[in-house]
């Protein structure tokens, strides 16, 4: 079955990791990775996915990878993914711009939060990102964040963080949501997932 990951522009660099179906409790022992149509800047293992940072490509074509990877029970795996290369570049917004924007709730629109509002905001965005990762919304952020971190993702996806993140905040500080944040925030949610899927996989149901 052919995995596709979330398109990318030529000049953006982006984050995606590939996870081998490993049976319970078998682990990732070793890999290789090769890449067609686009550049690998970087790889490694982190807890049995492999991730890579891609750079380049040409738009409107898609860059191919190829993994073989072994288990420590000897499995062995092979698959190819796809990756589209489009022409509109990723947009970048720092981790301080995201929770800024959700703590206005608390702060009010033209205020600088306190310092430690903002360090309790950012480990709300990494624990938010971190668990999107593993359950479909990967959105290419590279971990751990700090208040300089650049988010780059497509941009429809950077108001699902933003609502999603306003959610973790409320829930921090007792406050009411509108109905609207809340549709806001799920309907971001279900395109991201749905972005990440592959194109012959069907769609799911996200709640």
């Amino acid at each position: 079955m052919a995995l596709t990951w979330t398109a990318k522009a030529p000049g953006a660099v982006y984050r995606y990791s590939w996870t081998p179906a490993l049976a319970s409790g078998d682990g990732l022992a070793s890999y290789t990775v090769s890449a067609s149509g686009a550049t690998i800047d970087s790889e490694a293992i982190d807890d049995n996915a492999v991730v890579l940072f891609v750079s380049g490509g040409t738009a409107a074509t898609t860059a191919t990878f190829t993994f073989t990877a072994v288990s420590d029970q000897g499995e062995e795996f092979s698959e190819k993914v796809y990756l589209p290369i489009v022409a509109v570049d990723a947009t970048g917004m720092t981790a301080r711009d995201v929770c800024e924007f959700a703590l206005r709730k608390v702060y009010g629109k033209d205020e600088t939060p306190e310092a430690s509002a903002m360090s309790d905001a950012i480990e709300r965005l990494n624990d938010m990102l971190l668990s999107w990762k593993w359950t479909g919304a990967d959105v290419g952020a590279a971990f751990p964040l700090v208040e300089a971190s650049v988010i780059y993702c497509k941009p429809e996806f950077q108001g699902a963080i933003k609502a999603n993140l306003i959610l973790e905040i409320a829930d921090l500080y007792d406050l009411p949501i509108s109905i609207k944040t809340a549709q806001n925030a799920l309907r971001g949610m279900q395109l991201i997932k749905t972005a990440n899927l592959p194109e012959d996989r069907a769609a799911g149901v996200y709640y």
